[in-house]
């Protein structure tokens, strides 16, 4: 996912949506499983909120 995509899908701004985008891809280094299960929930929710 781009920011400009977070952003739309979980309504933040578009710095704070780079900015989570950042942290996971620092995550996915140091812890990648749960880097991996994050992103998984992440398109959970996304494809949830995409559905409203």
């Amino acid at each position: 996912m781009t920011a400009s995509q977070v952003s739309r899908r979980f309504d933040v701004a578009y710095l704070t949506a780079k900015s989570m985008l950042r942290r996971v891809e620092a995550l996915k280094r140091e812890m990648p499983e749960m880097a991996m299960r994050l992103e998984t929930q992440l398109r959970r929710l996304a494809a949830g909120s995409s559905q409203n």
